[in-house]
């Protein structure tokens, strides 16, 4: 226990700007500076400094992913960003991504960033069907899959050197039921079993996952649409479509020939309902 009483305010004053020096000698790389009682605060002051570096640094990553949940509606393109985010913000580092098929079996397309190059091997036995341990763990469950020490637990896969004593977070990215593909990232071990690092890491996985389910919505929205226009238009009966008031809307083009009008000439009467098809 410290007795603050026997030491005089010089001295209180003169130990505070010792910590401070250390501390910024630790900012700015010089840990040689490192000396004296104090050493494991300014380490422990720093490593806490470097932690709220990291999340900053992951909040922005999951802030560019929703960006991109809001004007993208391709998945390759959504996958080649989100994927580039995750590195770019040095939140992680290193990301890859694999896109399954409609049954979730088989990996359809697939995006990596961090690595070098060092992930066309991978990227090839993906294609071949042959999926990492750590993908296989993460597509049986929902939750994230951990790897401490990918050199050693994930020995046969090619990415297992990338790491480079780093950890490993995986998980599948689903929503509503389906899985539309998998993540994976890489951290420093310290914070592997972190649990604020796991929940940013989940979130990250269902904003990915929704953002994938969005553009499929979208995709089956604009292929209905493609259907109806394509029995809509091609119809011989007449079909038109009217708001609450009688207002004509759309009318296909056996509708416009029954009555001997425009389509914008439609448009332009001031009620359905009094119309009258020539005979």
């Amino acid at each position: 226990m410290i007795k603050y009483n026997s030491l005089s305010y010089e001295e209180l004053k003169q130990r505070l700007a010792n910590a401070e020096a250390e501390l910024q000698a630790l900012r700015e790389g010089r840990t040689g500076a490192i000396i004296g009682e104090h050493e494991t605060l300014v380490v422990r002051l720093a490593e806490t400094e470097q932690r709220e570096v990291h999340i900053k640094q992951v909040l922005l990553t999951i802030r560019k992913v929703n960006q991109l949940i809001v004007y993208e509606n391709d998945p390759r393109c959504l996958i080649e960003q989100a994927c580039a985010a995750l590195t770019e913000t040095m939140g992680y580092f290193n990301a890859w991504i694999a896109l399954l098929d409609a049954e979730g079996k088989a990996v359809v397309d697939t995006v990596a960033s961090g690595f070098d190059g060092g992930f066309e091997v991978l990227r090839e036995r993906l294609g071949r069907g042959e999926f990492t341990a750590c993908m296989k763990r993460a597509l049986e469950c929902n939750e994230t899959i951990i790897v401490d020490n990918p050199n050693v637990q994930c020995s046969d896969c090619p990415l297992s050197a990338e790491y480079a004593g780093r950890s490993g977070l995986s998980r599948r990215l689903a929503f509503d039921g389906k899985t539309y593909g998998f993540l994976s990232v890489s951290v420093p071990g310290e914070y592997a079993h972190n649990a604020e690092e796991q929940n940013l890491f989940d979130e990250l996985a269902d904003d990915l996952a929704f953002a994938l389910y969005k553009i499929e919505a979208a995709a089956r929205l604009r292929e209905n649409e493609r259907r109806y226009r394509e029995i809509f238009e091609g119809s011989r009966d007449g079909f038109v479509m009217v708001d609450a008031v009688g207002r004509i809307l759309d009318a296909n083009q056996a509708y416009c020939e029954m009555l001997g009008n425009s389509l914008e000439e439609l448009r332009e009467l001031p009620n359905f309902y009094s119309i009258t098809p020539e005979r």
